[in-house]
């Protein structure tokens, strides 16, 4: 808006000097025009009068010739020179030109009598010839004589018209110059008006706003065009104005927001108290640092105790750790990037802590790095939670003992050791005998309590340098546990002077667990079953000889439990063997590979048939009828037996329901469960469920079971009122 007054200010100054400068300059064009015209017409009428006097002269120069010549004639001469005849054809030019600028027809016939005069006496310069061409020489003579005073009375004429028209010309210029200098002094005097009293308002108008007095918004109004200088200096009164609101409001806002500011640096610094968490930065450039409250808080000290310079936080770090830092730095400061890691330092009032520290630097416009900042974090009761949980995650829960975990990197250091020393190192894996057979009789708590007290007598037979580690995983409290197998432990001995030493172990550990345990004044008795494997012999890894050694366990079983094993060479292929069946064993029902087998019961008084005994086979597609001794055991150790008797039940009440179907007299079947079906607390519902399916009278299913098993059963079958009014158990 002010630029566009400032843009009609400018027009009118320039309609001023237009005012001025067109009318002064159209006279001078229109004089300039008419003394170039008048000046062309003077020159036009000049060179006509030149030539008109020239052919005039140069005629009468030849006339004057040819007279001489005449006169002489008579005496000794007969012929014109070479100067007369020149004269004559100048004569003859000078006409001829004449005649083409004025376009003159009487001319034209002088100019031909001259040509002809000329073309004769070129011909014949003898004055002889002359006195036939007298009278077109008098003819010639009068039409120039007569051309050069028309001519001279033209040339005369228009010299003086033009004198005439030049003093008209400059009275003109006269009265007009006084014009525009009327017309100049009334602009310059429009202009001071314009000027003057809208600039000695304003700078009136300008102290009484400086000064804070009142001005009325009818003083900024002004006829003049200038006069926008004044109402410009109106709207910025009026801005000053609202600026000065708006200044204030902003003042208002700002200590707000200083306020907000100042709570905000409050809860950040508590924020960062309550994390631990300091900063720092460091302007290389101007060698100028700044450390927050918290990082002195970290390090022991005042705010201000020392200077924050990065050589003074370098005396609390960790000596072996200083070179580090160092070269940290050293780094950041020759390439941009950003750093983070663990730093241990010892705080000026003797306290070990560890830091986390995040480390950058930044650049200038020139990429150069002009500035490193950074937090440091004292994350120590962290680390003692992280090392805590370690702890936790690396030991048994039960028993105290390592867990997997722990003792794989036992064995790895083991094995480690024995490689360094050329030595002998043993890996001993324990299993508890038929241990599921008392968590299901006497419950599992009783079970964790004879674990922990093995792992107690396990301590007791290794000496303190060896290594007693509890395979399974442990999670961390209020975490489901997970283990392999929870009766499963492992031994490393190592340095052994010969390997005949682990056998003296393995005897002292079987020993001093079959001693019996009390549990609330019941006698529990446990037995043991160890594999060994010695490096390097049975193997140069870790993995290797853990798994030879579960190898040797299983031997240990398969000869009678109880007892130890060394690991040989031919046990990996009945390992193998053992686990190809426990893999096809687990798909035998599905594929339809078990059946049973009947042993008829004679009665020796008559030879009638008095009952019938369901034997289980197992029909393997490659190794033919595999005998119960061969895969019951092995069904009991991976806990399919209980699976085995329930398909035994219903296969036999299936079998009586078909021979009943087929019209064959009832006949009572025994079948054999092995112990764990008997500890089933629903046992007596899977069988009446299975003989009312098929129709099957009670009398006609007879499940045998041992007396140790009923021992063993009796005092749950209380507790559950197990009633099976209508089976025999013989």
């Amino acid at each position: 808006k002010q630029t566009m007054k400032v843009h009609s200010l400018a027009r009118t100054i320039i309609a001023l000097f237009l005012v001025i400068l067109l009318p002064l300059g159209a006279l001078l064009a229109y004089v300039t025009i008419e003394n170039a015209a008048r000046t062309a017409r003077l020159n036009d009428l000049n060179g006509r009068h030149s030539l008109a006097l020239m052919a005039k002269q140069r005629f009468a120069t030849f006339s004057g010739g040819v007279s001489g010549e005449a006169g002489a004639t008579a005496a000794r001469e007969t012929s014109l020179n070479e100067a007369s005849l020149n004269a004559l054809r100048e004569a003859h030019w000078a006409l001829d030109t004449l005649a083409k600028r004025t376009q003159s027809t009487g001319l034209g016939a002088a100019v031909n009598n001259l040509r002809t005069l000329r073309d004769a006496l070129e011909a014949n310069p003898s004055v002889a010839a002359m006195p036939p061409m007298r009278p077109a020489m008098q003819a010639a003579r009068e039409a120039i004589d007569s051309a050069q005073a028309v001519h001279d009375a033209q040339l005369k004429a228009e010299i003086a018209r033009s004198i005439e028209q030049s003093d008209w010309d400059t009275l003109g210029v006269m009265i007009v110059s006084i014009m525009v200098l009327l017309i100049t002094i009334a602009c310059i005097y429009l202009m001071i008006r314009y000027l003057s009293q809208p600039l000695a308002l304003a700078v009136s108008i300008a102290d009484r706003i400086a000064e804070g007095g009142k001005v009325s918004e009818s003083e900024f109004n002004l006829r003049f065009d200038v006069g926008n200088l004044i109402k410009s200096l109106g709207h910025m009164h009026s801005s000053l104005s609202q600026y000065q609101r708006d200044a204030d409001d902003y003042r208002r806002n700002l200590e707000e927001k200083f306020n907000q500011l100042a709570e905000s640096q409050a809860s950040l610094a508590e924020a960062q108290h309550l994390a631990k968490l300091g900063n720092w930065t460091w302007d290389t450039v101007r060698q100028k640092t700044h450390w927050s409250d918290e990082t002195w808080r970290i390090l022991g000290l005042d705010p201000g105790a020392c200077k924050p310079e990065w050589q003074n936080y370098l005396k609390f770090v960790d000596t072996n750790e200083q070179a580090v830092a160092r070269e940290t730095v050293r780094g950041l400061m020759a390439v941009p990037g950003y750093i983070e890691g663990e730093t241990h330092i010892t705080t000026a009032d003797g306290l070990y802590r560890v830091l986390h520290t995040r480390s950058a630097s930044g650049t200038g416009p020139d990429g150069e790095v002009v500035r490193l900042y950074g937090t440091i974090q004292d994350i120590t009761e962290r680390k003692n939670a992280e090392e805590k949980i370690h702890y936790l995650a690396m030991y048994d829960s039960l028993t105290g003992l390592p867990n997997r975990q722990l003792f794989h990197l036992q064995i790895g250091q083991s094995v480690a050791r024995a490689q360094r020393a050329g030595t002998h190192m043993a890996i001993m894996f324990i299993d508890l005998d038929r241990f599921k057979r008392i968590n299901d009789t006497l419950g599992h708590a009783t079970g964790d309590m004879l674990l922990r007290q093995v792992a107690v007598r396990l301590n007791h037979c290794v000496r303190s340098s060896d290594s007693v580690g509890r395979e399974g995983a442990v999670e961390l409290p209020g975490v489901q546990i997970a283990r392999l197998a929870g009766d499963e432990f492992t031994v490393t001995l190592d340095a052994l002077a010969e390997p005949q030493d682990a056998a003296r172990v393995a005897r002292r550990i079987i020993t001093e667990v079959a001693r019996p345990f009390m549990f609330d004044g019941q006698e529990v008795t446990v037995t043991t079953s160890i594999g060994i494997a010695i490096f390097p012999t049975d193997g140069d890894t870790p993995e290797m000889l853990l798994q030879r050694a579960d190898v040797a366990m299983y031997q240990a079983k398969n000869m009678g439990r109880n007892s130890y094993q060394f690991f040989a060479g031919n046990m990996n292929g009945a390992a193998i063997e053992r686990l190809r069946m426990e893999g096809e064993l687990r798909h035998a029902i599905e594929r339809g590979q078990l059946s049973l087998h009947y042993q008829i019961k004679v009665d020796v008084r008559d030879g009638s048939i008095a009952g019938l005994e369901a034997l289980l086979r197992w029909q393997h597609p490659v190794l033919g009828m595999v005998p119960p001794v061969s895969f019951i055991p092995i069904a009991e150790d991976i806990g399919l037996i209980v699976q085995f008797g329930e398909w035994v039940l219903a296969e036999a009440c299936r079998q009586l329901q078909q021979w009943r179907d087929a019209g064959l007299p009832r006949v009572a079947m025994a079948i054999n469960l092995a112990s764990p079906s008997f500890l089933e607390p629903d046992l007596a519902e899977k069988v009446a469920a299975a003989i009312a399916r098929h129709g099957v009278e009670p009398g006609e299913l007879c499940i045998e079971a041992t007396e140790s098993i009923l021992m063993r059963c009796v005092q749950k079958s209380r507790s559950s009122s197990l009633m099976m009014p209508a089976i025999d158990l013989c």
